[in-house]
């Protein structure tokens, strides 16, 4: 069985623009039926995200590549209701996160998450600049939120940078997400940054999480935990979500390359981007028999990089040093799409494909037309769970991924690789399988 190389199948915009399609049209539908809501509910995520949406994607219908900027800002601003772009409050209460319960007793889940309230408050009108957003769908709304009152003053004047979320991913590309608004000379002199930190995490916010805000504010930072009234809060409009396409706005997408790019180094090492350490797969999902893959890729002069071990400066300074990048699909991409060379080659193993087109629409999107960007279909077998996108396991033929590998860049091409060990890998799958009280199934790629 041979390897697929599925490189640069459309070009990236293409892909983008079928995504966004279905996303402004039920946006679209969604407003239009705005004064019915009690009739018609907001729609499920899932019919503008995940593999229905891939499936879209690879139908690969529209060719609209000079339009594809004014659509993804159109994108935006029809997530965020046509909102302003910077918004100065004065007396303004600032409402921490709380997971919502409908009138009924239960969570209105959103791909999954609880939707939380929270958000800015002002004289009892709600600041709806200050929602966050994971895709179409609010993940907090200031809407949502009960009547309270400060418990807390806070002089000065800050930019308001919204939900701070735990996950690698999704802090970059939505709680970084109001980031170009540092480089906006409207924005005038702050005192810091605001975040609300979300439920979910536990003991403050992650240490590789307050590095990433250093080396993008370089600003104080507040947490606020219970109602606070704000002397005065500049709150920037959200640019940048981590579904529907992973949009990002070319000013934040330029705020973010400038942060994180700058000291470029010689880029000359081919780097593998393993996720075989990660302990919780339960999570996340990997490459089974990954320390065997490991050793496969060191035979042939790569340097294995497992980014979860390393700081923030470690990594840029890896990203930025790298001519050829291997990974399967997952957030160190997100990182290295915004400090890596504009002429880096990087090759995307499909664990989970439907992600792997959107990764490289995120990828293009940061680095520009000079990169090449090649995905890989390996043959092997896939395991995920009944009805979960999300999650999934790959058991790789690496004689068949070397062969691939060698046709993209000639350091693959020796020595010869084995098959990673089916004990090994049979091993994995059991325990992922173990995880799930047996409920895993065998999954199809969606490259067809």
């Amino acid at each position: 069985m041979s390897c697929r190389l599925v490189h640069s199948p459309r070009t990236v915009p293409d892909q983008v623009i079928s995504n966004l399609s279905i996303f402004i049209a039920v946006k679209i539908i969604h407003k239009a039926l705005g004064s019915l809501s009690g009739i018609f509910p907001k729609p499920d995520r899932a019919a503008v995200s995940g593999a229905d949406t891939a499936k879209a994607v690879a139908a690969g219908h529209i060719n609209a590549r000079q339009h594809y900027e004014g659509m993804q800002l159109l994108a935006i601003d029809g997530a965020t209701g046509m909102l302003p772009h910077l918004k100065e409050e004065f007396g303004a209460t600032v409402i921490p996160p709380a997971v919502w319960v409908d009138a009924s007793g239960t969570h209105d889940l959103t791909s999954g998450r609880p939707r939380l309230t929270g958000g800015v408050r002002v004289g009892g009108r709600n600041v709806r600049s200050s929602a966050h957003y994971e895709t179409a769908v609010e993940l907090m709304s200031v809407e949502l939120a009960e009547d309270v009152s400060p418990e807390e003053n806070l002089a000065g004047r800050w930019l308001y940078f919204g939900l701070a979320v735990q996950h690698f991913g999704h802090f970059l590309m939505e709680s970084l997400g109001r980031t170009w608004a540092l480089d906006e000379p409207a924005l005038g002199k702050i005192d810091g940054i605001i975040f609300l930190m979300h439920p979910d995490i536990q003991g403050g916010l992650p240490e590789i999480n307050k590095n990433l805000l250093d080396l993008v504010t370089g600003l104080p930072v507040k947490i606020i935990t219970v109602p606070t009234l704000v002397e005065c809060i500049v709150i920037p409009r959200q640019e940048s979500l981590s579904g529907i396409g992973m949009l990002s706005t070319p000013r934040h997408i330029a705020a973010l390359r400038r942060r994180f790019h700058h000291g470029v180094s010689d880029a000359h090492e081919v780097i593998y981007l393993s996720r075989a350490g990660i302990k919780d797969c339960a999570s996340t999902g990997k490459i089974l028999g990954g320390e065997e893959l490991e050793a496969r890729m060191q035979s042939c002069g790569v340097k294995v990089v497992r980014p979860e071990t390393l700081s923030i400066d470690q990594q840029l300074e890896i990203y930025r040093g790298a001519r050829v990048v291997i990974a399967e699909e997952g957030s160190a991409l997100h990182l290295l799409a915004m400090s890596a060379q504009p002429d880096v080659t990087v090759i995307v193993i499909a664990r989970r494909p439907w992600m792997t087109l959107l990764i490289e629409a995120h990828l293009t999107l940061f680095l520009g037309d000079r990169a090449r960007i090649c995905l890989i279909d390996p043959p092997g077998v896939r395991l995920g769970l009944p009805g979960d996108p999300y999650r999934a396991w790959l058991s790789v033929d690496a004689p068949s991924l070397q062969s691939c590998l060698a046709a993209i860049d000639p350091v693959f091409a020796k020595p010869n690789w084995e098959p990673v060990s089916k004990q090994i890998t049979a091993q994995e799958e059991n325990e992922v399988s173990e995880l799930f009280s047996g409920g895993i199934n065998r999954l199809q790629t969606l490259f067809t």
